[in-house]
Protein backbone atom coordinates (compact mmCIF):
# COMPACT_ATOMS: atom_id res chain seq x y z
CA UNK A 1 0.00 0.00 0.00
CA UNK A 2 2.75 2.04 1.06
CA UNK A 3 4.35 1.93 -2.08
CA UNK A 4 1.40 2.25 -4.48
CA UNK A 5 1.28 5.37 -2.51
CA UNK A 6 4.72 7.01 -3.80
CA UNK A 7 4.50 5.46 -7.22
CA UNK A 8 1.06 7.28 -7.14
CA UNK A 9 2.71 10.60 -5.80
CA UNK A 10 5.68 10.39 -7.84
CA UNK A 11 3.56 10.28 -11.14
CA UNK A 12 1.35 12.96 -9.97
CA UNK A 13 4.32 15.25 -8.91
CA UNK A 14 5.32 14.39 -12.85
CA UNK A 15 2.35 15.91 -14.24
CA UNK A 16 2.40 18.58 -12.67
CA UNK A 17 5.97 19.77 -13.22
CA UNK A 18 5.51 19.20 -16.65
CA UNK A 19 1.92 21.05 -16.79
CA UNK A 20 3.67 24.03 -14.80
CA UNK A 21 6.88 23.89 -17.31
CA UNK A 22 4.75 24.41 -20.78
CA UNK A 23 2.93 26.75 -18.75
CA UNK A 24 5.93 28.78 -18.62
CA UNK A 25 7.63 28.35 -21.81
CA UNK A 26 5.89 30.53 -23.39
CA UNK A 27 5.91 33.40 -20.59
CA UNK A 28 7.76 36.49 -21.74
CA UNK A 29 9.85 38.28 -19.50
CA UNK A 30 9.38 35.11 -16.90
CA UNK A 31 6.41 36.93 -15.48
CA UNK A 32 7.34 40.33 -15.22
CA UNK A 33 4.97 43.47 -16.13
CA UNK A 34 6.86 45.02 -19.13
CA UNK A 35 4.81 48.01 -19.19
CA UNK A 36 6.37 48.60 -15.40
CA UNK A 37 9.35 48.92 -16.69
CA UNK A 38 8.88 52.41 -17.88
CA UNK A 39 7.56 53.42 -15.09
CA UNK A 40 10.81 52.92 -13.35
CA UNK A 41 9.46 50.09 -10.76
CA UNK A 42 9.26 46.26 -12.64
CA UNK A 43 6.96 44.01 -10.74
CA UNK A 44 5.54 40.82 -11.25
CA UNK A 45 2.21 40.56 -13.51
CA UNK A 46 -0.12 37.99 -12.26
CA UNK A 47 -2.22 35.64 -14.86
CA UNK A 48 -5.69 37.41 -14.35
CA UNK A 49 -4.09 40.31 -16.57
CA UNK A 50 -2.41 38.72 -19.81
CA UNK A 51 -2.22 38.96 -23.47
CA UNK A 52 -0.43 37.05 -25.82
CA UNK A 53 1.49 38.56 -28.13
CA UNK A 54 4.31 37.37 -30.75
CA UNK A 55 4.13 33.92 -29.53
CA UNK A 56 4.32 34.21 -25.41
CA UNK A 57 1.76 35.53 -22.84
CA UNK A 58 2.88 38.55 -21.28
CA UNK A 59 1.58 39.16 -17.25
CA UNK A 60 0.60 42.46 -16.05
CA UNK A 61 0.04 43.70 -12.84
CA UNK A 62 -3.35 45.63 -13.77
CA UNK A 63 -5.56 45.71 -16.84
CA UNK A 64 -4.70 49.24 -16.88
CA UNK A 65 -1.05 48.08 -18.23
CA UNK A 66 -2.17 45.14 -20.02
CA UNK A 67 -4.72 47.78 -21.95
CA UNK A 68 -1.53 50.25 -22.63
CA UNK A 69 0.15 47.02 -24.06
CA UNK A 70 -2.46 46.07 -26.48
CA UNK A 71 -2.52 49.36 -27.43
CA UNK A 72 0.73 49.77 -28.71
CA UNK A 73 3.17 46.26 -28.15
CA UNK A 74 5.58 47.21 -30.23
CA UNK A 75 6.53 50.23 -28.22
CA UNK A 76 7.12 48.17 -24.90
CA UNK A 77 8.68 45.01 -26.06
CA UNK A 78 12.47 44.81 -25.11
CA UNK A 79 14.87 45.88 -27.67
CA UNK A 80 16.67 42.61 -29.57
CA UNK A 81 14.03 40.28 -28.07
CA UNK A 82 15.15 40.80 -24.55
CA UNK A 83 18.66 39.09 -25.31
CA UNK A 84 21.46 41.05 -23.66
CA UNK A 85 22.84 44.01 -25.47
CA UNK A 86 26.06 43.84 -24.00
CA UNK A 87 26.28 40.21 -25.26
CA UNK A 88 25.18 40.71 -28.70
CA UNK A 89 27.42 43.37 -29.44
CA UNK A 90 29.95 40.51 -29.52
CA UNK A 91 27.84 38.60 -31.58
CA UNK A 92 26.71 36.46 -28.71
CA UNK A 93 22.74 35.77 -27.75
CA UNK A 94 22.67 35.20 -24.57
CA UNK A 95 18.90 35.84 -22.77
CA UNK A 96 18.91 39.18 -20.42
CA UNK A 97 17.89 38.86 -17.10
CA UNK A 98 14.28 41.11 -15.81
CA UNK A 99 16.34 41.97 -12.94
CA UNK A 100 19.56 43.93 -14.97
CA UNK A 101 17.76 46.38 -17.53
CA UNK A 102 17.41 50.05 -18.91
CA UNK A 103 14.97 52.38 -20.57
CA UNK A 104 16.75 54.74 -23.18
CA UNK A 105 15.03 57.08 -25.38
CA UNK A 106 11.95 55.19 -24.98
CA UNK A 107 13.81 51.70 -25.33
CA UNK A 108 13.81 48.76 -23.08
CA UNK A 109 17.31 47.02 -22.48
CA UNK A 110 17.86 43.78 -20.55
CA UNK A 111 20.91 42.78 -19.87
CA UNK A 112 22.96 39.55 -18.69
CA UNK A 113 24.31 40.29 -14.95
CA UNK A 114 25.45 43.11 -13.08
CA UNK A 115 28.72 44.04 -14.71
CA UNK A 116 26.75 43.74 -18.05
CA UNK A 117 24.83 46.44 -17.03
CA UNK A 118 27.35 48.75 -15.24
CA UNK A 119 29.52 48.65 -18.96
CA UNK A 120 26.31 48.94 -20.65
CA UNK A 121 25.23 52.26 -18.73
CA UNK A 122 28.97 53.70 -18.99
CA UNK A 123 28.51 55.14 -23.21
CA UNK A 124 24.34 54.01 -24.30
CA UNK A 125 24.77 55.44 -27.41
CA UNK A 126 27.70 54.02 -29.02
CA UNK A 127 26.60 50.81 -27.31
CA UNK A 128 22.79 51.06 -28.57
CA UNK A 129 24.79 51.72 -32.17
CA UNK A 130 27.02 48.32 -31.85
CA UNK A 131 24.27 45.96 -30.91
CA UNK A 132 21.82 47.30 -33.43
CA UNK A 133 24.22 46.25 -36.30
CA UNK A 134 24.72 43.16 -34.39
CA UNK A 135 20.76 42.49 -34.54
CA UNK A 136 20.56 43.21 -37.92
CA UNK A 137 22.84 40.56 -39.00
CA UNK A 138 21.05 38.11 -36.76
CA UNK A 139 18.14 38.59 -38.04
CA UNK A 140 19.79 38.31 -41.74
CA UNK A 141 21.09 34.87 -41.03
CA UNK A 142 18.08 33.48 -39.55
CA UNK A 143 16.02 34.46 -42.60
CA UNK A 144 18.42 32.60 -44.47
Amino acid sequence: MRVSFIILSLIFSVFLFSAYAENREGLALDGYDVVSYYKGVPVRGIPDYYAKYDGRYWYFSSAENRDAFMKDPEHYLPKYRGYCGWALMDGRLTEGREEYWVVYKGNLYLLCNKNALKMWEKDLDQHIEKADVEWKRFQENMKN
